[in-house]
């Protein structure tokens, strides 16, 4: 025998004869009806199936780039020049990023960072009001 309280107190008592465990945890929180409720598989002969078919021209889903991503890109010459300051990276940024003298990267890689924030300063944000505007 085994009783199961919930937190309204109720009470349920758990005979040898009741059909489940899980049924009585069921009923302490749940309305729940065994004789009515069941949880069974559906039977195969419910089971749905495909018809076979071809699909009409007009639901056809087409899918294409509108243009060549890489082609919108900026070009970046692989043997950078040394930095150049531009309208929003100044060299003041530049020193306050501590991209120039960083010890992990080798000068040519410094410089192509440099670069590549050069070419894209226009979509990174360098004042605070400048931060979550789109």
């Amino acid at each position: 025998m085994l009783v199961l309280k919930s937190k309204e107190r109720k009470e349920r008592v758990i005979q040898e004869g009741d059909n489940s465990l899980t049924e009585a945890i069921l009923s302490l929180f749940f309305t729940y009806n065994g004789n009515t409720q069941c949880l069974a598989y559906k039977k195969v002969a419910n089971k749905v199936r495909p018809v076979p078919g071809t699909m009409p021209k007009c639901i056809r889903i087409i899918q294409q780039f509108p243009e060549d991503p890489l082609r919108m890109l900026l070009h970046i010459s692989p043997y950078p020049l040394a930095f150049l300051p531009g309208v929003c990276l100044t060299r003041e940024r530049i020193e306050e990023l501590g991209l120039l003298e960083n010890e992990f990267l080798w000068p040519e890689e410094r410089r192509l960072v440099a670069q590549v924030l050069l070419v894209n300063e226009k979509g990174l944000a360098w004042e605070e009001i400048e931060k979550e505007r789109f």
